[in-house]
């Protein structure tokens, strides 16, 4: 019997490394993005659409939790219904000085009275390396020059 248990064992912690499980984390984060680091592109508005749509390189800097202080640069494309709602979709980098970094990918739907920001991680560097997983931002509050977003990544 006890053979059994040592065999069930084994085999849950390979299960573990091999899924990620054993190395999952949540990071959570305080994102200020700055109007100043703003590169807008566009925008574009054909005469026969309501819509418009635009580009912009964007940055800021990610307050963990924890007391770390990421830098992020990414790069955004958004469309503008005439309605006032919009969906964008965007590539992020999260680097922290020690090395460690998240890329990951992003999907924004926004309406005047909703606010839905989802992540996608592709991959890490440092301590990260090899990272999966999902993440969320929720609006946290807005100044003539600053944007601040509670972001969360659970990574695996």
């Amino acid at each position: 019997m006890m053979a059994i248990i040592k065999y069930v064992i084994v085999i849950v912690s390979v299960w573990a490394s091999l899924t990620g499980v054993a190395g999952a984390e949540t990071l959570k984060c305080e994102l200020h993005i700055a109007s100043s680091l703003t590169k807008l592109i566009g925008p574009v508005s054909p005469p026969v659409f309501e819509d418009t749509i635009e580009a912009a390189q964007q940055g800021g800097v990610c307050i963990a939790t924890d007391g770390r202080i990421a830098e992020k640069q990414f790069v955004v494309i958004t469309k503008r219904m005439g309605d006032g709602s919009s969906f964008a979709r965007g590539m992020s980098y999260y680097s922290f000085p020690n090395g460690d970094g998240i890329h990951a990918e992003f999907v924004v739907n926004q309406t005047k009275d909703s606010f839905k920001l989802d992540y996608d991680i592709l991959s890490g560097s440092g301590s990260y390396q090899g990272a999966k997983g999902n993440g969320n931002a929720t609006y946290n509050r807005a100044t003539e020059t600053t944007l601040v977003l509670d972001i969360t990544f659970n990574l695996l």
